[in-house]
C-alpha cells in the first residue's frame, strides 16, 4: 500500500486539477516500474496497492523501494515523496487481513517521518 506523502497539502496549494494530474502521472511511473503479471490499483484519495505475483517480502520490498525513489522524478509543481506498507500474504491469510497488515506498516512509515517503506509484521502462524 502506497501513499503520496501530504497531497492534500499540493492540492490545497495548486488545485485539484494539478494534484489529479500528479495521480495520473505517479500512476503511470508505477505502471511502467511493476511486471505485467502485477496489479495496481488506486485504493483511497492518493494511496494505491499493489499486488506483486509470486514475490516475497524482500523482493516486494526492493520493487516499492525503487517506485518510492522513482516519485523524485516525477514532475511536479515541488517535490513528490511517498510511504509505503508492505505485506506478504502467507498463503492462508483472508485478504482483508493482508490490506489491514499493509495498512498498519504504512501508518508506520508515515508516523517514521514519511518518505519510507515499511515492511508488515508476518502474519501469525
Amino acid at each position: 500500500m502506497l501513499d503520496l506523502d501530504d497531497f492534500k497539502r499540493y492540492n490545497d496549494r495548486f488545485g485539484h486539477l494539478a494534484g489529479d494530474r500528479l495521480l495520473r502521472t505517479m500512476s503511470a511511473a508505477m505502471a511502467q516500474r511493476i511486471r505485467g503479471q502485477d496489479l495496481m490499483a488506486r485504493y483511497g484519495g492518493e494511496e494505491f496497492c499493489v499486488v506483486l505475483r509470486d514475490t516475497d517480502l524482500d523482493g516486494a520490498l526492493q520493487v516499492i523501494e525503487a517506485v518510492k525513489e522513482l516519485a523524485r522524478t516525477v514532475p511536479a509543481h515541488r517535490a513528490v515523496s511517498l510511504s509505503a506498507g508492505v505485506a506478504a500474504w502467507d498463503g492462508e491469510e483472508e485478504p482483508e487481513a493482508l490490506v489491514r497488515r499493509a495498512d498498519e506498516a504504512l501508518y508506520r512509515a508515515k508516523t517514521a517521518g514519511r518518505n519510507r517503506v515499511v515492511g508488515a509484521v508476518p502474519a501469525a502462524a
